[in-house]
């Protein structure tokens, strides 16, 4: 049995320098840019809601169904008489989307 071996531009025998690994892996490899960074989720209150997007945006920060928290929220109210105080205290501690700020105050030059 025969063996055939390439012999590269300067005589050797091997691999040509376009063939050789690197230290990262195989031949000729680009580097990929970094994956991007994931911004973290934030909890705020929708703009989607009837009263104060709270439900709203609970749901799109546990990405269920708005019409669940409602209803969570009414139960607990007529149960417990808890949900109204959930609510209020949501409303207060929790920030509005961004959407829902007001603009800075224009400022007045004399």
């Amino acid at each position: 049995m025969e063996t055939t071996t390439d012999t590269n531009s300067q005589g050797r025998t091997g691999p040509t320098d376009a063939e050789q690994p690197t230290e990262h892996g195989a031949a000729n490899d680009q580097i990929a840019p970094p994956p991007p960074v994931p911004q973290p989720r934030r909890l705020q209150r929708s703009s989607d809601g009837p009263l104060g997007g709270v439900a709203g945006g609970i749901a799109t920060y546990f990405d269920i169904d708005p019409t669940l928290v409602r209803v969570g929220l009414v139960a607990g109210t007529l149960m417990y008489g808890g949900g109204f105080l959930v609510y209020l205290a949501a409303w207060l501690i929790i920030p509005p989307a961004p959407s829902q700020m007001l603009p800075p105050p224009p400022m007045a030059y004399s």
